[in-house]
């Protein structure tokens, strides 16, 4: 569920075909690390804006579980230092360092009972990322590599797995430098293609692929309107199936909603902004409601409450957060059966 939640605020608004894929190694290459992802080891709680850390000058927070009886159990102790930016975390029978060259995080060593770990990053001049690294009681386990085409785009992530037999798969973005968009990627295993997208396009985005298993599609064209908004459309073949996502936007930007259909008719995936709020929704091929999630923000960036809702509609999930007047996080409600509570020290 923390994953979940994970990716629909790092993502709230965008439907990028290349995401949807069960293959394991395929996987790996789009969750690969990050500066943004690591940023949120600063966060109080998955929930909690940032910057509260730094804001408040925390030096220490440690997290209870509380049952529904009264049972209170420590969870973790989370330290930072006078930036905001943790350097250690404390469990029961784990414990995290986490090591910096600048405003940078080179390393992360994780100590068990049973065995120690380490994450490695590495940087270019430019401050990106060009290589994570992992190791297990100093044994080389798994490696990342990246090129850029620009200061976030990656047009090559490659993972090496290090086994008996070494595994090497890639992901390889090729881009126009006059119009700074995508043309084509392709995933390989080993030098093997697995699957390629074309991102060519012809006139309002008309797919020039067939759609196959192999073979995917993706084009982007953009319509504006007289009152200066203006709505994104995304065509794509995913799994020999077409889609056409639509993102509307107000004339100065600002994200309104987003909605995914299949074959172009049936709605799959309805993203709506209300405020600080957002509303998703998914649907099966036949249009059919399948599920619903709720995310209530407030205006600092804190997410007040998250809700789940079946396919009936009724809510069988949902978390609720309390905090107090310097927007530090006190309280996380989890369905009436489970509650957080948090516990701070100050700097100096």
């Amino acid at each position: 569920m923390k994953t979940l939640l994970r990716l629909l605020l790092l993502f709230p608004i965008t439907v990028v075909a290349q995401y949807t894929t069960k293959d394991p190694q395929l996987q790996a290459l789009y969750q690969a690390p990050s500066k943004q992802q690591l940023n949120w080891s600063n966060t109080i709680y998955y929930m909690s804006s940032a910057n509260a850390a730094k804001e408040n000058k925390v030096q220490s927070v440690t997290n209870y579980l509380i049952s529904k009886r009264g049972k209170k159990e420590e969870l973790n102790t989370k330290v930072f230092d006078t930036q905001g930016r943790i350097v250690q975390l404390n469990r029961k029978n784990r414990k995290e360092v986490y090591a910096y060259v600048d405003t940078l995080l080179t390393e992360v060593t994780t100590t068990t009972k049973r065995s120690t770990t380490k994450r490695t990053y590495e940087y270019d001049q430019e401050d990106r990322m060009i290589a994570s690294k992992y190791y297990k009681d100093d044994k080389l386990v798994s490696a990342f590599r990246f090129e850029y085409f620009d200061q976030i785009r990656r047009t090559l992530v490659e993972h090496t797995v290090y086994k008996r037999k070494t595994t090497v798969s890639a992901l390889k973005t090729s881009y126009d430098e006059l119009l700074k968009k995508p043309t084509a990627a392709v995933f390989t295993v080993n030098g093997e293609v697995k699957k390629t997208w074309n991102y060519d396009c012809k006139e309002k985005g008309e797919l020039v692929k067939s759609p196959t298993e192999v073979v995917s599609s993706q084009c982007k064209f953009q319509q504006d309107n007289n009152d200066g908004s203006y709505s994104i459309f995304i065509r794509s073949i995913e799994q020999g199936k077409t889609f056409l996502t639509q993102t509307d936007f107000s004339n100065d930007s600002i994200f309104i909603s987003q909605h995914k259909y299949f074959n172009d008719t049936v709605l799959v995936e309805e993203t709506v902004k209300n405020g600080t709020n957002y509303s998703y929704k998914y649907y099966s091929e036949k249009g059919k409601f399948q599920r619903k999630y709720e995310a209530l923000y407030d205006e600092f960036g804190n997410q007040l409450a998250f809700m789940n809702y079946n396919r009936r509609n009724k809510l069988i999930y949902f978390t609720k957060a309390t905090y107090n007047t310097q927007h530090l996080v006190t309280e996380v409600e989890l369905s009436k059966k489970w509650k957080h509570t948090f516990e701070y020290t100050f700097q100096n």
